[in-house]
C-alpha cells in the first residue's frame, strides 16, 4: 500500500519498485536524501489483486478518491483503545490520506474542526509535504518546493496538536508528530522525545510512535546505530510475550542494512552485517516467537507482517518469506509497492530479489 511499504515513514527510507520512461521496472532504494541506488529487475505480470478481506478499506479508498471522508469519520467514532482500536484508527486515516488528491489541499478547507477532522488533516498534509518535496537528493529538490514543504509540515503539526488537545486519549496525533513531522521540521531533540512520550503515555505499546522514535534515533538523522539498537532492544524487552511491537527490532536491523547498502554503499560491510550470526539468531528467534504462528485478523496486523517479510527477504530467509507472503496475499491490493509488493505480484522473483538485496 502506499500505506505500508512504499515508505518506511514519510521522512524515512524505503525500498520500492518504480518504472522508467519505457515502462521497465526498477528496484529503488531511498533514504531521506532521496534516491540513492537503482537496480533493474524482471517482472512477470500476475493476476489483479483480489478484493480486500476488510470491506471498510474498500469503502474508505473509494470515498477518499472522491474527496469524501464520511465513512472514515464514522468508523473512527468507535475505534478507541479496545481491540487494537488505536492501530486500526491510524491505519484507516493513513489509507484515506494516501488516496486523497495530494494536489488539492483546498479540498480540506471544509474539514470539520474536530479531533477526527484535524487528525486526518494532519496526516494528509504530511503526505502532501513529502509529495511536494519529491524523492530526489536534497540539493536537487527545486527551490520552489521548500517553502511549500515547510508550510505543509507546519500545517500538519498544528492540526495534529489541535487534534491531540480535542481528544486527550488518542495517541495517533503524537505518534505522527514524533515521526515524520519531527524529522521534516528538524525540531529539537527534547521536543521529539516529548511527543513520543506523550504518545506512549496514551498507548504504551503504540507501534507508530515507536517506529517514529526509532527513525529519529537512526544514524542518518543524527543518532547512531548504538542509540537505535538500544531503543529497539529496550522496546522488545518491555513488550508482552508475542507482541508484534517486537518487530521494531527488525526495523532497526533494516535501517542499519540500508545505511550500509545505499548510503555508504559498503558491500563488504553489508555482507558482513547480513552474515552476522547474532543478527540472524535474533531475527529467527523473534520470528518463531512473534510472527510464525501469528495470523492476520484485521488491518492492525498487516504492517508487522509486511515489515517481517521485508527484513526476512533481505536476510535471505526464503521459507519464512514464503509463509509470510501467503498470509499477506489477501491484502495484496494495499501492498502494491516495495519489495514485499513485488514478491506478492511475482512470487518467482524472490530468488532474484534476495540476490540483488544482498549484492
Amino acid at each position: 500500500m502506499g500505506a505500508i511499504c512504499s515508505k518506511q515513514s514519510q521522512a524515512g527510507s524505503a525500498v520500492c519498485v518504480v518504472r522508467d520512461e519505457n515502462g521497465a521496472p526498477k528496484l529503488v532504494l531511498t533514504n531521506e536524501y532521496g534516491r540513492v541506488r537503482v537496480v533493474p529487475i524482471n517482472v512477470v505480470p500476475n493476476e489483479p489483486a483480489p478484493p480486500l478481506p476488510d470491506s471498510l478499506c474498500e469503502d474508505i479508498i473509494k470515498e477518499a478518491s472522491e474527496k469524501k471522508y464520511d465513512t472514515l469519520f464514522k468508523a473512527m467514532e468507535s475505534l478507541r483503545g479496545e481491540m487494537n482500536g488505536w492501530a486500526k484508527r491510524s491505519f484507516y486515516v493513513d489509507l484515506a490520506a494516501e488516496h486523497w488528491d495530494l494536489k488539492a489541499p483546498e479540498s480540506l478547507d471544509t474539514c470539520p474542526d474536530t479531533a477526527a477532522g484535524n487528525l486526518f488533516k494532519g496526516v494528509y498534509f504530511i503526505n502532501r509535504a513529502w509529495d511536494v518535496r519529491g524523492g530526489d537528493l536534497a540539493h536537487k529538490v527545486k527551490e520552489s518546493a521548500w517553502p511549500t514543504f515547510q508550510s505543509c509540515l507546519e500545517t500538519a503539526r498544528d492540526a495534529l496538536l489541535r487534534s491531540a488537545s480535542q481528544d486527550q486519549e488518542d495517541p495517533t496525533p503524537h505518534a505522527n508528530l514524533c515521526g515524520a513531522v519531527a524529522m521534516g521540521l528538524q525540531v529539537e531533540s527534547c521536543l521529539k522525545k516529548e511527543w513520543f512520550l506523550e504518545a506512549v503515555k496514551r498507548d504504551p505499546l503504540n507501534q507508530k510512535a515507536h517506529a517514529g522514535r526509532l527513525s529519529n534515533l537512526c544514524r542518518k538523522w543524527g543518532g547512531s546505530h548504538l542509540e537505535m539498537h538500544t531503543f529497539a532492544e529496550e522496546t522488545v524487552k518491555k513488550a508482552p510475550q508475542g507482541s508484534t511491537l517486537k518487530m521494531i527490532q527488525y526495523d532497526a536491523f533494516y535501517e542499519q542494512w540500508l545505511f550500509l547498502y545505499s548510503i555508504t554503499k559498503n558491500k563488504p560491510e553489508t555482507k558482513k552485517f547480513l552474515n552476522d550470526q547474532r543478527t540472524k539468531n535474533i531475527s529467527m528467534s523473534l520470528y518463531k516467537e512473534v510472527i510464525e504462528a501469528h495470523t492476520i485478523q484485521d488491518v492492525s496486523d498487516v504492517s508487522p507482517h509486511v515489515r517481517a517479510a521485508q527484513w526476512l527477504l533481505i536476510l535471505g530467509a526464503k521459507q519464512e518469506v514464503a509463509k509470510e507472503l501467503e498470509k499477506l496475499r489477501p491484502w495484496r491490493k494495499i501492498i502494491e509497492d516495495g519489495i514485499v509488493g513485488k514478491a506478492l505480484e511475482d512470487p518467482a522473483s524472490i530468488d532474484s530479489l534476495i540476490q540483488q538485496l544482498s549484492a
